[in-house]
């Protein structure tokens, strides 16, 4: 079966989202959450959500750092709890 694919930022445009308007993304792919999470296009902040959620229990170590890395290059401060990775910009992300 063919599933046709789009990009995060594709779908806010279609969608006419005002930027800044989404606050939150949460990815749960079994598995394929790297593929996702680096995927995403976060260097135009104003397509870059405040909190990014994904499910890091299915990825082995390497899709982890990759997905991590992606996310802290782009701002966000990443923190692992329970099988998730919970990634804030802005200013949430200062300690």
């Amino acid at each position: 079966m063919r599933v046709p694919c789009r990009s995060f930022a594709g779908v806010l445009r279609d969608a006419r989202l005002a930027p800044g308007r989404v606050v939150a993304l949460a990815i749960d792919a079994e598995g394929h959450d790297e593929a996702i999470v680096s995927s995403l296009e976060l260097c135009d902040g104003a397509l870059a959500p405040a909190l990014v959620v994904y499910e890091h229990a299915h990825l082995d170590g390497v899709a982890r750092a990759r997905a991590r890395r992606h996310l802290a290059d782009a701002g966000y401060a990443c923190l692992g709890h329970a099988g998730n990775t919970w990634c804030v910009r802005g200013p949430w992300a200062t300690p």
